[in-house]
C-alpha cells in the first residue's frame, strides 16, 4: 500500500481520510500548502501526494520536485479554474474534488500514468525520457 501526503481543504480531507486508511494506505502528512509539502518531501518520503488543484496547494515547484523524486501527484479540482491551473502546469492526473475514494484509489494503486510531462523537465533538473512504440501488420513501414 502507499504512503500518502495530503494537502487538501479540511472538508475534502476529512471526507477521504477514513477511506484511504481503510484501503491500507498510510497517511504520512496532512499539510496546508504546497510550500509545507515541498519542504517535507524528503523527510516524509511519500509514494503519492494528493493535493487541491488551486494555486495554494499546487505549484510548478511542487510538481517538479515530485517528478524528480518519482512521487505520483494527484490533484483534486474544485472547478474549471483549478482544472485549468493544473493543465497549465502539465498535470493530467486531476479528478473532481467531489470524487470518491474509489476513483482516487484507481490512480493511487497503479492507475496507468499518463504521459503528462514527458520531455518537459528543465535543464539540470533531471532527465526526461520518452518511449515511442509503433506496431502494425507485417511489412508495414
Amino acid at each position: 500500500m502507499a504512503r500518502l501526503a495530503l494537502a487538501l481543504d479540511p472538508a475534502t480531507e476529512d471526507r477521504l481520510l477514513a477511506d484511504a486508511v481503510e484501503h491500507g494506505h498510510t497517511v504520512v502528512a496532512r499539510l496546508i500548502g504546497w510550500r509545507d509539502l515541498l519542504e517535507s518531501l524528503d523527510v516524509l518520503a511519500p509514494d503519492v501526494v494528493v493535493v487541491g488543484a488551486g494555486r495554494g496547494t499546487l505549484s510548478a515547484e511542487l510538481l517538479g520536485s515530485c517528478d524528480d523524486r518519482g512521487i505520483r501527484l494527484i490533484a483534486l479540482a474544485g472547478g474549471d479554474a483549478e482544472r485549468a491551473h493544473a493543465a497549465q502546469l502539465g498535470l493530467h492526473e486531476v479528478l473532481d474534488r467531489s470524487a470518491g475514494w474509489p476513483e482516487i484509489e484507481a490512480l493511487v494503486s497503479g492507475g496507468v500514468p499518463l504521459p503528462s510531462r514527458l520531455g518537459q523537465l528543465e535543464p539540470g533538473r533531471g532527465r526526461a525520457t520518452s518511449v515511442i512504440a509503433v506496431w502494425g501488420p507485417a511489412g508495414a513501414p
